[in-house]
């Protein structure tokens, strides 16, 4: 599923956060020459060779692309709700009573590792739904808040699962607030048991299979800006991929050296520096690179305040969601 707004990812919420690097997320390059939703469906593609793959969403977020095992569409009814497409896709024949649903959402950026779990136990035919998900912090990138990836439906749950989302369709008001719809359609017992506001993280275990690599999504500028390198560096070591030189130099010094010589000035008046040049001065200039290690402590920490206010964000969000829902039907 890759037709979600992507509000968050369109507008940044800090203005000292860079505008986005492509118009929508699963777009975002992955060396050698595949966007993230397109390296997603070739995780996937080669995980479950008996299956076919149903990819919701444009053509163009997954470029080039193409394999025989996968079949593109776009829904009319898209929302922002995992529900609508669940609806969709059944009322127009994608989903047909007797077949089992792995439901994945395009932004994730998959280990080959999480997939091959994810294969692994639906092959033990689970009878109740499985949640894709990661409930702590994730150790490659740090990131604190929890995440959803997907929903594993058996076949004996689809007609429970489609009444749900078909009546949350039908009274919006009673839907959770989006983060929590994939947890409550696995757990529908927990809608009403749980503070949404605290996150995944204080649900009772198992919730679901967790993932425990550098699989996540990335879902604003704020989070590409602060965890998308982690990933990516992860991503291509496990795909045997060289990554490329511009992943080891800071956002900063790509910008300064961009287009112009050694010793021209930069769009800002100052005098670019050779690539590659590691010079002591990078510290009297405030850029400590990355893959030294006081400057992999001072991105950590400017990544910490900036998790924090994700995930207050976040909280806010469902804390609103639950003061509307007491004064409404």
């Amino acid at each position: 599923m890759a037709q979600g707004r992507g509000s968050r990812w369109a507008v940044s919420a800090r203005g000292d956060v860079s505008a986005p690097p492509v118009p929508y997320r699963h777009m975002l390059p992955v060396p050698p020459d595949r966007t993230l939703a397109a390296r997603t469906v070739d995780v996937l593609l080669g995980t479950f060779p008996g299956c076919d793959l149903i990819f919701i969403g444009p053509p163009m977020f997954l470029g080039p692309y193409r394999h025989p095992r996968l079949h593109q569409v776009l829904l009319g009814a898209t929302g922002q709700y995992h529900t609508d497409a669940l609806v969709e896709a059944e009322r127009i024949g994608l989903w047909p009573r007797g077949e089992e649903l792995l439901y994945v959402l395009g932004d994730v950026l998959l280990s080959r590792r999480s997939a091959q779990r994810w294969s692994s136990a639906i092959g033990a035919e689970p009878l109740a739904p499985l949640l894709l998900c990661r409930r702590q912090p994730n150790w490659v990138t740090g990131k604190e808040a929890s995440e959803n990836f997907g929903l594993y439906i058996p076949c004996r749950e689809r007609d429970r699962v489609l009444a749900t989302a078909t009546d949350w369709a039908a009274r919006p008001r009673t839907r959770p607030p989006r983060p929590w719809v994939l947890p409550i359609l696995a757990r529908p017992e927990l809608l009403g048991a749980v503070d949404l506001a605290r996150g995944l993280a204080q649900w009772p275990s198992p919730l679901g299979l967790e993932t425990d690599d550098y699989t996540d999504d990335v879902d604003s500028p704020e989070e590409h800006a602060a965890f998308w390198r982690p990933m990516l560096l992860a991503a291509l070591e496990e795909d045997g991929v060289r990554p490329p030189s511009w992943l080891y130099v800071p956002p900063t010094r790509r910008a300064g050296v961009a287009g112009a010589e050694a010793g021209e000035p930069n769009a800002e008046g100052a005098a670019a520096r050779p690539q590659g040049d590691e010079s002591a001065d990078d510290e009297e200039a405030g850029e400590l690179p990355p893959w030294t290690p006081r400057g992999r402590a001072r991105e950590f920490a400017a990544s910490r305040r900036l998790r924090l206010a994700l995930l207050a964000a976040q909280r806010d969000e469902a804390r609103a969601w639950l003061e509307d829902d007491k004064g409404g039907d």
